[in-house]
């Protein structure tokens, strides 16, 4: 088990004792770095780029009937690469305890996480040639640049 991951919670650090389980590891603490702003509005943007283009097609609904529009988009592509996380609530008048998965919320992603998060987008929508605009200056845009991405 290896990888990049943010302590938040008892899940993590469950996470945590199973890498020190296997052997020595190595950490580097980084001060956590919330995603920002403009990543958030850059998503929302896409999430309607993506819906346009798929009404423009003719594909008005998702296959379990949800209409294609922005919110439906941005909570599957959310489902699709961030995935769930395990919730629990307790039924107030039974006591029983319900594992109940949620989607993963992007509020939660630092700003390197979230870069991470819209370049899986990106990827997902170049295989179905979707355009998505990346404006000049954004945080995405700069990433880009200095990845060797985009031209200068």
């Amino acid at each position: 088990m290896s990888g990049t991951f943010v302590i938040y919670g008892k899940q993590q650090l469950s996470h945590l004792a199973d890498l020190l389980a296997e052997g020595p590891i190595k950490i580097d603490w980084k001060r956590f770095s919330k995603r920002s702003n403009p990543q958030n509005a850059l998503f929302h943007m896409w999430c309607s780029e993506i819906a346009q283009h798929f009404v423009a097609g003719g594909k008005h609904e998702f296959s379990n009937g949800d209409r294609m529009n922005m919110e439906n988009v941005k909570e599957n592509l959310k489902h699709t690469f961030l995935g769930s996380i395990p919730t629990t609530k307790t039924n107030m008048k039974t006591g029983e305890i319900d594992i109940q998965h949620e989607t993963r919320s992007s509020a939660s992603l630092s700003k390197s996480e979230m870069l991470h998060f819209l370049d899986l987008i990106r990827e997902w929508a170049i295989g179905f040639d979707i355009v998505l605009t990346i404006p000049h200056g954004s945080d995405y845009h700069e990433y880009l640049l200095e990845n060797g991405e985009l031209a200068a």
